[in-house]
């Protein structure tokens, strides 16, 4: 580490890294699995598929909320908060693209929105990027709404709103 950087972790204890990380992960993974059993209840094909979608995003949007409150929390008691969970969405942005550049999930939702092969090609592909698009937006609000800077990563920025 560059001596004239200041380091984010410094002063925060080891236990308090760890929850705030665990929380910062529900922003991105947790949100970003939400999104996703949201656009699956949308694209649903029968009564079943609907019932057990509506019941999965009940149990994440809890998540969700806990995570997020707990972050205001942390954020509202200690002024180093807000760069440490920077500094930990930045982390958990390569992580994150990481998976995002495998094609797999990708063309998995493409089908299931299109509701087969040839129409993942037709709308389903259109589908996944909206997906993305709203799961961004989703983020980028909580983001502003716990006053936590964001540079979003270039391989994210085709889905993030434009000013």
């Amino acid at each position: 580490m560059n001596p004239n950087q200041s380091n984010p972790f410094a002063g925060v204890s080891l236990v308090n890294l760890v929850v705030m990380a665990a929380m910062t992960l529900v922003l991105v993974r947790g949100l970003f699995a939400q999104t996703i059993v949201r656009y699956l209840e949308q694209y649903a094909t029968n009564e079943a598929e609907r019932f057990i979608y509506q019941n999965v995003l009940q149990d994440k949007a809890r998540l969700l909320t806990y995570g997020v409150d707990h972050l205001k929390f942390a954020i509202a008691h200690g002024d180093d908060r807000k760069q440490v969970i920077a500094t930990l969405l930045a982390i958990g942005d390569g992580l994150f693209i990481r998976d995002f550049n495998d094609p797999v999930l990708r063309e998995a939702l493409a089908i299931i929105f299109g509701g087969s092969i040839e129409g993942a090609r037709r709308t389903g592909m259109d589908v996944y990027h909206d997906m993305m698009r709203s799961f961004m937006s989703t983020h980028l609000k909580y983001c502003r709404w716990l006053d936590v800077p964001r540079r979003v990563p270039e391989r994210l920025a085709q889905y993030a709103p434009q000013a």
